[in-house]
């Protein structure tokens, strides 16, 4: 894999752009998940995420009990669970992900194309002092690993030669 980070000088924004590349004479298991953790003061009660995903579902029992929205965030609590979800996005566009707090004006955009990162899991720990947000874009609908995938029929892999490009654009709003 060769990563690249950029931003202009001075600029609200950063750019991560990866090449992965199957250098080997068999075909390779390929999942990739940009684990994105959102801190202060971006999360919060007033805090909305905002997604233009084609479907959202519940990932695990836990967050089907819960009955709470996925977008939005409430006061901390200590009996709180993970809450994660599966959204499946619009095929071969360019997605973009924000997250804002109204009450810190603060605003991130997280960008990336759904034609290499169709999936997204988005998850939120609401207790004491474990208080955060997750956004992640990934090219497989299972966070449950390679076996559960394979098992499922939706394990992405690499040819012998062959590359996959990723490029996830992130800004920053106040």
């Amino acid at each position: 894999m060769r990563r690249t980070i950029s931003t202009p000088l001075g600029a609200d924004r950063l750019t991560v752009h990866d090449v992965v590349a199957n250098r080997s004479d068999r075909t390779q298991p390929h999942m990739v998940r940009y684990h994105c953790n959102l801190g202060w003061p971006l999360r919060g009660p007033e805090a909305v995420v905002r997604s233009p995903s084609s479907t959202v579902t519940p990932a695990y029992t836990e967050a089907l009990e819960a009955g709470t929205p996925w977008n939005s965030l409430a006061q901390p609590r200590a009996d709180a669970r993970n809450l994660v979800f599966l959204h499946a996005l619009p095929e071969a566009e360019r997605a973009v992900v924000t997250a804002e707090n109204y009450m810190t004006g603060v605003r991130l955009e997280i960008a990336f194309d759904t034609g290499t990162l169709p999936w997204m899991h988005s998850w939120k720990v609401l207790r004491h002092q474990q208080y955060v947000l997750g956004i992640e874009p990934a090219n497989c609908p299972t966070m449950t690993g390679r076996a559960r995938a394979e098992e499922d029929g939706t394990l992405p892999v690499l040819e012998p030669g062959e590359k996959k490009s990723y490029t996830i654009d992130v800004r920053f709003r106040v």
